[in-house]
């Protein structure tokens, strides 16, 4: 018995070790994401105001029609004076509608015309430098430096700061045109405000109002961190409590000890010394730890910069451990040695801090439950669209091609490059790992503006997702169709798939809307002839989806998934020439043709695109996953935050139970012990600090409810049935402790 006790009383003691240091370590994660956190702030603000000390003149309400105007007149007016012209745009996020990412606009006349003064510099680094806006001038229109949405754009990657908002530098012209406006605030390097105003004039003229005006407009925005700064924030304070509270239970289990000492002549300073040791040396650690937070959250910065930007969080962590360390350590340094032997201890002052401590944590946990709610539903909804995109991403979709010798049609819209994509398309349509998919989303106003403008005489009831696929797709996704169905679409009918979820009157009236659609494609003239566009006629046939299909919408504010979309099963043969003229398109939302990696690669080589005369076109085909990287960055560090927040909150939560049920422990040692031999069970010995969990834990369900937070009742639950478990492993081990210190002190 003794041996198996001094046993556990091993392992019990090792584990409060190893809690004390991994609380001084935790603390040093804390503040060295507190201080990420402050630096992306800065960061923001830096990228906000780039470049410093320039004349500036703010555009607005121009006309579409007149961007093209404006935007020469400034690229003119740049060029004549050798000057540098840049525009910050801030780009709100899709998973929180925060700041997302911030874009740089620039031109210059010539390399010659960029000065130092277009270098942009955080902490010591050069995130923009000269060079690299040389080389992306003389790049292709669509290069950005650094990340913007598409991978393969990226021409150089610039440092950045994790949950930082994502930068990229790009040609302005390239900006105007993804921004899809020419209005801003324009920054000018080489000119001065006086020689600015002809520029404003110039465009004031071309707009025929005061569209220009020299100077900064009289509005901005601002970005709301709070939330970012309150999670660490929050973490700081409850490990530092946490850490406290832990070395207060040790202080008050060591008073007899340190009796027994005072008497043998140590000094209470010595006797503190070497009972904080563990936690005294862990600060050692603390630096490491800060310079590894910051190393691997600060991508593309050197060193130097990363050990100094370490250096802060680190000394505070260790000021916060220092204090917690004297707090405790008052405990022993102000007791007599006979109220240290004897433990003679105020219970009611212990239990009282006891019973706040836990309440307090309880209390935090729960807030911080609440809180969570509204993010931890978008994690939800962000995690499933993650997942949708995960499942596409080695699809290879068309990213560009070059004009070749079909310039003037590929310049002028014109139909050879077109009827060269379709011809090959025809000859691959049913090879393996060759689909066609493209899908839109008809929402509620662009139904209203069809009602309004006459587009169509039949409108859709409702909104719809309408999707044009391949056999060969529909197939992958689980949708089989019968060989009637497939013959009647080669032979160039286009059979449309009507959800059986569709009231008689909803499907009444899109069938009515297709039907006149049909007609208006077929009297389209296009050069690509199909048997279709020869013998116009299609078909509806009722569907059931086995699962929800994706939408393949890179907007996070459109669901990723539907269950009732209608669907036209497209072939080379029913396409009408809104199909058959797409097959060129490029992009993630605008593409039709989908191939595998295989499929490129025997498909897309030059020797067999020389066979329709698309070998001199070069079309370059990327992975869906390249397209979608900005948009997966984003989601990925969103829920990276939540779920380091979420298991922090239960982490703590635990961990404030162990450690409170030590101090109870320590605190009611000699009454336990006596219960102890008098027979008492170690369930009765606890009773109250188990009833005392019970019904926190059952008031924070109650306020989850009332607060109508499923995160909150949630972890309330959990933690109903957790605590009590944990609480119960740890009275038996008290238990044991309780009959060794009865028996050692009858």
């Amino acid at each position: 018995m003794p041996t198996r006790l001094g046993y556990w009383r091993n392992i019990v003691r090792s584990l409060m070790l190893s809690l004390r240091v991994l609380l001084v370590l935790f603390l040093a994660i804390c503040t060295g994401t507190l201080s990420l956190f402050y630096r992306a702030a800065e960061f923001g603000k830096a990228s906000d105001e780039y470049p410093n000390n320039s004349a500036e003149l703010t555009v607005s309400n121009v006309d579409e029609v007149q961007h093209a105007s404006v935007l020469s007149a400034i690229a003119s007016y740049t060029a004549a004076n050798h000057a540098t012209v840049f525009r910050v745009d801030t780009v709100l996020s899709q998973v929180d509608r925060g700041a997302g990412a911030i874009r740089i606009g620039v031109f210059a006349g010539s390399e010659s015309d960029l000065t130092d003064a277009s270098v942009l510099r955080f902490m010591g680094t050069e995130v923009v430098s000269t060079e690299a806006i040389a080389k992306l001038l003389a790049a292709e229109p669509e290069q950005t430096l650094g990340l913007d949405q598409n991978a393969a754009d990226t021409l150089l990657n610039v440092p950045h700061l994790s949950f930082a908002e994502r930068l990229s530098v790009m040609q302005l012209a390239e900006l105007t045109q993804r921004s899809e406006t020419v209005s801003g605030t324009y920054r000018f390097i080489g000119v001065d405000e006086q020689t600015l105003s002809e520029l404003s004039a110039q465009i004031n003229s071309i707009t025929g109002d005061t569209t220009a005006q020299v100077g900064s407009a009289l509005q901005g925005s601002a970005v709301d961190r709070s939330f970012s700064f309150l999670v660490p924030l929050i973490g700081l304070v409850a490990v530092s409590g946490l850490l406290q509270v832990l070395l207060l239970v040790q202080a008050f289990r060591s008073l007899q000890e340190l009796g027994t000492h005072l008497i043998l002549g140590w000094s209470a300073f010595d006797y503190c010394v070497s009972l904080f040791r563990s936690v005294l040396l862990s600060m050692l650690l603390v630096y490491p730890v800060s310079f590894l937070v910051t190393f691997f959250t600060m991508q593309g910065y050197g060193l130097a910069t990363v050990a100094t930007v370490a250096l802060p969080p680190a000394l505070v962590t260790v000021a916060i451990t220092l204090a917690t360390v004297v707090v405790a350590s008052l405990v022993l340094l102000l007791v007599r040695p006979v109220t240290a032997i004897r433990n003679l201890v105020s219970k009611k002052i212990m239990i009282v801090m006891l019973a706040i401590t836990y309440c307090a944590s309880a209390a935090g946990v729960i807030g911080m439950s609440i809180f969570l709610d509204g993010p931890i539903r978008e994690i939800d909804r962000l995690g499933s669209v993650s997942q949708q995109w995960q499942r596409v991403t080695d699809y290879q979709i068309l990213y560009k091609q070059d004009a070749g010798d079909d310039s003037a049609s590929f310049t002028s819209g014109g139909g050879k490059l077109m009827a060269d994509y379709y011809a090959w398309y025809r000859t691959i349509a049913a090879e393996a790992g060759v689909s066609v998919v493209n899908t839109r989303y008809h929402h509620k106003e662009q139904l209203e503006n069809w009602r309004e403008l006459g587009v169509y005489q039949n409108i859709p009831n409702k909104p719809l997702w309408y999707f044009a696929a391949s056999p060969s797709y529909l197939e992958s996704v689980g949708l089989n169709l019968n060989q009637d169905l497939l013959s009647r679409a080669d032979s160039g009918e286009r059979v449309y798939l009507v959800p059986d979820s569709y009231s008689e009157a909803d499907a009444a009236a899109l069938k009515a809307w297709v039907a006149e659609d049909v007609i208006q494609l077929s009297q389209q003239d296009s050069v690509i002839q199909t048997e279709f566009t020869q013998n116009p006629r299609h078909s509806f046939e009722s569907y059931q989806v086995a699962e929800p299909l994706f939408t393949w919408s890179a907007d996070l504010e459109v669901e990723s998934t539907t269950a009732d979309p209608v669907i036209l099963v497209v072939t080379p043969q029913n396409m009408s020439f809104f199909e058959s003229e797409s097959l060129s398109a490029i992009g993630l939302e605008n593409s039709y043709i989908k191939l595998s990696s295989d499929a490129v690669a025997k498909y897309g080589s030059s020797e067999y695109l020389a066979k329709y005369n698309l070998d001199d076109n070069r079309p370059e085909f990327r992975p869906v996953s390249d397209f979608i990287a900005g948009l997966q960055k984003n989601i990925q560090e969103f829920l990276q935050l939540f779920a380091g927040v979420s298991a922090a909150v239960l982490l703590l939560e635990i961990l404030a139970l162990l450690t409170l049920t030590k101090l109870y422990a320590a605190v009611n040692r000699r009454s336990l012990a006596v219960k102890m031999l008098l027979g008492h069970s170690p369930l009765h010995s606890f009773r109250f600090t188990f009833a005392a969990v019970i019904a926190v834990n059952l008031l924070g369900v109650l306020i989850g409810l009332i607060a109508q937070s499923n995160v909150a009742v949630l972890v309330s639950a959990v933690m109903l049935v957790v605590q009590p478990a944990i609480l119960t492993i740890l009275v038996a081990q008290s238990h044991r402790e309780q009959i060794a210190f009865a028996v050692k002190t009858v």
